[in-house]
């Protein structure tokens, strides 16, 4: 939410809302007023009747209503439909904001984790250096190798000072993307599948997917959800309304008008007229009311009111080929979301596959961290006493410190998954989950048969 891209996708869901009432308030009447003068040919007014002025000033005012257009409803139509393309976008930018930071939040830890192991690494690089010089006192072993754990020791020493930079450099890119002060310290908290931001506090889904037929039908249900909820779907199904729209549009303007009511007031004045009084002599009455020069020239108005339709049923066949554009334009875009389709469920099966191996993976990982430290501690053993050259210890070294990151990680590895399983049905922070997100967690529960717990 204090991101600035959120805060911009904000903006554009605010300006197509404003936008749709723009559209509706055009329904309301519109005034307009006109102010002018205007003058006639000297010929015409020579030759035309009496009564017609060579000059005169105009003032008119004029207030329509319309009662149907075909164009204004379809945009008032697609505007609507807008603010549903603008929010599909926002969720769009939200979700894969959360996933990056999701991820980075998990880089992190497992960097510091990485930090951790490498700290132990630099430990023992100096205790085996000092093993060395002892080894050499006692004529064991030549001073190159004194030289190669030394080297090894500087190695691991600048390795250490490397990460401890790029997790600063980690924090700060946090830091950015929360839109905070980037020289702001903090530390991150561990992570636990009971955590809140998971699906897993409220579903232990490991006790529904242990048999194929289970986690199949826990991925299809997933692949179903993400249909519905992928906010990239929600796009192309709102253009693709947006298109049906248009098109109907270009169809009632086969047979519907467009229609206004409309009221107008005009009125005429200082008038002048091509010919003097005295040549054109007395003016005809009105009635029993005599005319004169100055009763014309001081105004006249009227007022019209009507209701008006216009119907262009042709227009040159460019609503049938504008129709014949918009078919092809919804085939394109029906192609375009089975694509989508099809790239979304490949992804997620993919990701179940992943986290599932990652899930298993962390109890075997430390399994193997176990015995690996075993196996070093005795080499190292049998090494300060002789009984083994210095390529046995560098490989069981090798061989823990890489588990040992292995097993500090496999959690967080998980959880890497478990994000992108929850970004399928837009709930990255399952603390903001929509409300869709959190019933199908209980038809997930419904639906599947929960085991028992199993030791591996």
């Amino acid at each position: 939410e204090q991101n600035l891209d959120i805060e911009q996708k904000s903006h554009l869901v605010k300006a197509a809302r404003k936008a749709a009432w723009a559209a509706r308030l055009r329904y309301l009447p519109s005034a307009t007023i006109n102010l002018g003068w205007q003058a006639y040919d000297h010929d015409y007014a020579q030759s035309a009747a009496l009564l017609i002025p060579e000059k005169t000033g105009v003032f008119g005012i004029s207030v329509d209503q319309v009662i149907y257009s075909p164009a204004l409803v379809t945009n008032i139509l697609i505007k609507n439909k807008k603010i549903k393309f603008e929010k599909a976008e926002y969720k769009i930018t939200e979700q894969n904001m959360g996933i990056d930071i999701a991820n980075l939040y998990i880089d992190t830890l497992i960097l510091r984790n990485q930090i951790g192991v490498q700290q132990e690494y630099v430990k023992e690089a100096r205790e085996n250096l000092a093993i060395a010089r002892v080894r050499a006192k006692m004529g064991f072993c030549g001073n190159e190798e004194v030289m190669r754990w030394a080297s090894q020791l500087s190695i691991s020493e600048q390795r250490l000072l490397e990460m401890t930079a790029d997790y600063k450099n980690v924090k700060v890119a946090i830091s950015k993307f929360l839109n905070e002060k980037q020289n702001t310290n903090f530390e991150l908290k561990e992570l636990k599948a009971n955590d809140p931001a998971f699906y897993t506090s409220e579903l232990n889904i490991l006790d529904y997917v242990r048999t194929p037929r289970a986690l199949e039908q826990f991925t299809q249900m997933l692949v179903d959800e993400a249909y519905n909820a992928a906010p990239e779907l929600v796009k192309l199904r709102t253009a693709i309304a947006m298109k049906k729209n248009e098109r109907s549009m270009y169809v009632q303007k086969f047979i519907l008008p467009d229609a206004k009511v409309s009221y107008q007031y005009q009125t005429l004045m200082g008038r002048e007229y091509g010919k003097d009084s005295a040549m054109l002599g007395p003016l005809p009455m009105l009635g029993s009311v005599p005319l004169s020069y100055n009763t014309l020239r001081a105004g006249t108005s009227y007022s019209r009111f009507g209701i008006f339709a216009q119907w262009k049923p042709i227009e040159g066949g460019t609503k049938i080929a504008e129709i014949q554009r918009i078919n092809e334009e919804i085939k394109q875009l029906n192609t375009q979301e089975m694509a989508v389709k099809t790239t979304l469920e490949e992804h997620i099966r993919q990701v179940v596959n992943k986290a599932l191996s990652c899930y298993f993976s962390i109890e075997k990982d430390y399994k193997a961290m176990f015995a690996a430290k075993e196996n070093y501690e005795k080499v190292k053993a049998d090494y300060l006493q002789n009984k083994v050259q210095i390529a046995q210890v560098l490989d069981a070294q090798k061989t823990y410190f890489d588990s040992k990151a292995a097993a500090a990680n496999a959690q967080n590895d998980f959880f890497k998954q478990l994000v992108w399983v929850q970004r399928g049905i837009c709930s990255v922070n399952w603390t903001k989950a929509d409300p869709s997100a959190k019933d199908w967690i209980k038809k997930v529960k419904t639906e599947l048969v929960a085991l028992p717990d199993i030791q591996l």
